[in-house]
């Protein structure tokens, strides 16, 4: 299991698998339309192979479900701790750059994308459904943290500038302009619905964001934050309570 404290950075950046061949084959589409025989064999014997396999596994509702999924994704994720519950209809893209500790609670329909960054999630997390993780340029969240359905955490955007383009992947990355910086998101933090938090942001340690709230600049510890744009209406207690692992009868 790979160290999650705060200084696990270097060590799961040692492990992020890259995908630059197939990233090539996108460039290459988005210019001819044409992919590399080699590219299509290897998305064939997916598509036929695994994909029909993976979809039952997505899919599959109840406790069995969660028994399988745990099964399955601890042999596919970067790492997997125990106790993680993912629920139905979530997708991993490039799962080997995604990285759960103990008792992560990933919900319905969430997505995750990382191919060329990663996702740490902290214990005792809760990832409620439909949010989308962007971690293109690494995303990292705490211990005990709430994300709020509908929620978007991205580390990586097309921004306007410098004659370039924005208009998405379907063009090559040399005509697009990209804003990126990793998302940090501290212990105990709390993400209000629908919620955008935006490239580089780091989200400070119990800190609230109330919903329907964009943030594109850092949020100070234990401070609550709500609006477009965002104001600070008030202050957080600091967290009391024990670590719930203190109370396990061993």
């Amino acid at each position: 299991m790979i160290n999650m404290k705060d200084n696990f950075a270097d060590e799961i950046i040692s492990k992020v698998k890259k995908y630059d061949d197939e990233l090539k084959a996108r460039d290459q589409y988005t210019i001819s339309g044409k992919l590399p025989l080699s590219t299509l064999i290897k998305m064939g014997i997916k598509s036929l192979a695994i994909d029909p396999i993976l979809f039952f596994i997505r899919n599959l509702p109840g406790p069995i479900g969660f028994k399988i999924r745990q099964l399955w994704y601890r042999n596919f994720l970067g790492s997997m701790g125990k106790g993680c519950i993912i629920d139905v209809g979530v997708s991993f893209s490039h799962p080997r750059n995604i990285f759960l500790d103990n008792f992560v609670f990933i919900d319905q329909y969430c997505q995750f994308l990382c191919s060329t960054g990663y996702v740490k999630v902290g214990k005792r997390t809760h990832i409620a459904p439909f949010c989308v993780i962007l971690g293109q340029a690494g995303v990292e969240i705490g211990n005990f943290v709430g994300i709020t359905p509908g929620v978007k955490i991205i580390s990586s955007s097309d921004w306007p500038g410098d004659g370039k383009r924005i208009c998405g992947p379907m063009v090559p990355r040399s005509q697009r302009k990209l804003k990126e910086g990793k998302v940090t998101i501290k212990n105990e933090a709390y993400i209000g619905s629908n919620s955008i938090i935006m490239p580089g942001v780091t989200i400070g340690e119990g800190a609230v964001i109330g919903a329907n709230t964009i943030i594109s600049n850092d949020v100070d510890p234990w401070t609550i934050v709500i609006g477009i744009p965002p104001r600070v209406i008030g202050k957080r207690d600091p967290i009391t309570e024990p670590d719930p692992d203190s109370l396990l009868i061993s």
